[in-house]
């Protein structure tokens, strides 16, 4: 069956949208984290409309997931103009200053973007959004550029000239000057006001190259201090917002930070408020925030249940079910007493490991405690031959093969090797061998595994190239 149907049909849209249906997937990346990125391809564009439920749909899959597309065909001036205010209403959250934008400011030629502005500085507003907007039309099939533009006809640019002209003919009285008794002293603040402050508010998982002064929050989970030899000391803090974590380095009398403010983070486990410069660190191999502001700001507020009858969770899964629990059953049963449950029910797969642990901790807790399991179930009559003949083994010609491949994923992974023999009488007859280029590179883990290299398969056929042989020495059989 096609993937973009059983996408769609996992979905529950298989009903709704026409146009996704003659798309497809080109490719899914499943990441460390169980997040899904679908690849999307159409040799038209889609329209807004079933982008949109396709997007409200996504609570309907298991784990996160994002869609980028790709459009094989041209698109109309109309759907530039519908997708990007779409995406501008998406953005405006983070960047209030395009909340201006409406469709009448909007056109599209010569495979630009042109925005209508009525002043100078919505002017360099948006200049400095282009690298923004380019992601995001990007992942939406689009590659166009981006310009802004005053109309000087435009009624409103003409009535704030007309206003700054009228300010421009005030004339001051210099004398009026002489009766300021005297300038008040400066206050002494922190060297790191002086810095720049026009700082992109993210969450971590949207930190890439295209920003580069940024503002997150987050929780510390982690602090490490070293001294280096002129004795001054480096921070590192790693925080996470729970989209995804990153390393805060601050070095000792720089921007602010002086040791008394970095001894205020020494233990972690406080929330902050960073500002800073997104840097690649050539040391940790990895992309950082160089603090300029470390604010230690209240943690959330602890999620309430507010409702008059309580509910009872019969489903809980502990970090004793592999791959699918993170949390203690002594957590969930504690926060589960906190919001006045009367019971709570741990089923996890497979085990009952955490039944000790769960009877501490609704005594504890003075919580019912419900114990359960998820059980695996097998069919008692596996069948692993299938066609099988009423012919004795030995008088059988059969072939057995091996493949290597570059990851465990049959979506996203590909054959690095392929190697099978042919058997008769009990004998080996016939056999057929060959390293196969994949289309991804192979991981340094997996050449531990398979000892096969990119170097041993840059010369090799391809699958498809292969096949062929495959089959001919299936058909001599």
């Amino acid at each position: 069956m096609d993937k973009m149907l059983i996408l769609l049909k996992q979905l529950h849209l298989e009903d709704d949208v026409s146009a996704l249906k003659r798309a497809y997937i080109e490719r899914v990346i499943v990441h460390k984290d169980n997040a899904y990125t679908f690849y999307i391809g159409s040799s038209h564009i889609v329209p807004l409309t079933e982008i949109r439920l396709l997007f409200a749909a996504k609570k309907e899959f298991p784990y996160p997931c994002e869609f980028l597309f790709n459009w094989a065909s041209s698109y109309t001036a109309q759907d530039v103009i519908e997708y990007a205010l779409f995406i501008f209403d998406g953005l405006k959250q983070r960047f209030p200053q395009i909340d201006f934008i409406d469709k009448e400011l909007l056109t599209f030629e010569n495979n630009t973007l042109q925005i209508e502005v009525v002043n100078e500085i919505q002017f360099q507003q948006l200049e400095k959004l282009y690298k923004i907007f380019d992601k995001y039309f990007n992942k939406f099939g689009m590659q166009i550029g981006f310009r802004a533009y005053i109309d000087q006809n435009n009624q409103t640019y003409q009535s704030i000239q007309e206003e700054m002209d009228a300010l421009n003919e005030v004339k001051v009285d210099m004398k009026t000057f002489d009766q300021v008794e005297s300038t008040p002293k400066k206050e002494n603040k922190p060297k790191y006001q002086s810095y720049k402050k026009d700082y992109f508010s993210l969450s971590i998982d949207e930190i890439d190259d295209t920003v580069k002064e940024v503002m997150i929050q987050g929780y510390i989970f982690k602090e490490d201090s070293k001294k280096v030899k002129s004795g001054k000391t480096i921070q590192s803090l790693y925080v996470t917002d729970y989209t995804n974590s990153i390393v805060v380095k601050r070095f000792e009398n720089k921007g602010g930070n002086s040791l008394e403010e970095m001894n205020k983070v020494k233990k972690g486990d406080k929330w902050v408020r960073v500002k800073g410069t997104v840097e690649y660190d050539t040391y940790m191999k990895d992309t950082v925030i160089i603090a300029r502001e470390v604010e230690v700001i209240p943690s959330p507020k602890i999620r309430q249940d507010q409702a008059e009858k309580k509910r009872v969770e019969l489903h809980v899964h502990s970090k004793m079910s592999a791959m699918d629990g993170i949390g203690s059953i002594s957590e969930y049963i504690e926060r589960a007493a906190y919001w006045g449950h009367q019971a709570i029910a741990v089923t996890d797969h497979g085990n009952v490991q955490s039944f000790p642990e769960a009877q501490m901790a609704s005594i504890k807790n003075k919580i019912k405690m419900i114990y359960g399991v998820e059980m695996y179930m097998i069919d008692p009559s596996f069948t692993v031959v299938y066609n099988e003949k009423k012919v004795s083994l030995k008088d059988l010609t059969f072939v057995s093969f091996d493949l290597e491949t570059t990851g465990l994923s049959v979506m996203d992974d590909d054959i690095t090797e392929f190697g099978a023999v042919k058997i008769k009488n009990g004998q080996e007859i016939d056999r057929i061998q060959s390293l196969i280029k994949p289309k991804k590179r192979i991981s340094q883990k997996i050449t531990n595994l398979t000892h096969i290299t990119n170097e041993d398969v840059k010369n090799a056929p391809t699958i498809e190239e292969f096949i062929p042989r495959i089959l001919e020495f299936l058909k001599m059989m």
